[in-house]
């Protein structure tokens, strides 16, 4: 029985495959009024389509087209997660009003599209995965990349 599916509570964060909590870094970008942070995976909850967040919700969603990118469990999507924020990535905005700040799209051509939603949490902000879809076409404007870590300050 996968701990996904037991134990781990909704807003448990899933670690990267090399052990760490965050999966890369949204650079400050203060032409655009986005804040920096760490992204974030949570356990999520899967509350039907287009309802839901975090590991649960992408792997209830998107199992046939995770499957066409290798993933086969609900224990690959961590890495099929960290296969997309990886350092020079390219993250869209959307500049909808949301309640709390703007969600953004992190892709890669072949490997899909990432939403991620600015949240303020006990252990402070960060950008943490609504849902991953397999379609790698950007809406909204180019805002941004993954910073590379070996590259920060």
């Amino acid at each position: 029985m996968s701990h996904y599916s037991h134990g781990l509570k909704d807003n448990a964060l899933v670690f990267h495959p090399c052990g760490v909590c965050s999966f890369g870094t949204i650079p400050e970008m203060p032409q655009y009024g986005l804040p920096g942070g760490d992204v974030f995976l949570r356990a999520g909850v899967h509350l039907g389509p287009n309802r839901g967040f975090g590991v649960r919700h992408i792997w209830e969603a998107h199992q046939a087209d995770l499957a066409k990118h290798g993933c086969m469990s609900i224990e690959g999507v961590a890495a099929h997660i960290a296969s997309i924020v990886v350092p020079n990535a390219p993250i869209y905005c959307e500049f909808r009003e949301l309640r709390g700040g703007q969600r953004l799209a992190v892709l890669k051509l072949k490997m899909g599209s990432l939403i991620l939603e600015p949240r303020q949490e006990r252990r402070g902000f960060g950008y943490y995965v609504v849902t991953w879809y397999p379609k790698p076409r950007p809406n909204g404007t180019l805002v941004g990349r993954i910073v590379d870590p070996t590259r920060q300050k």
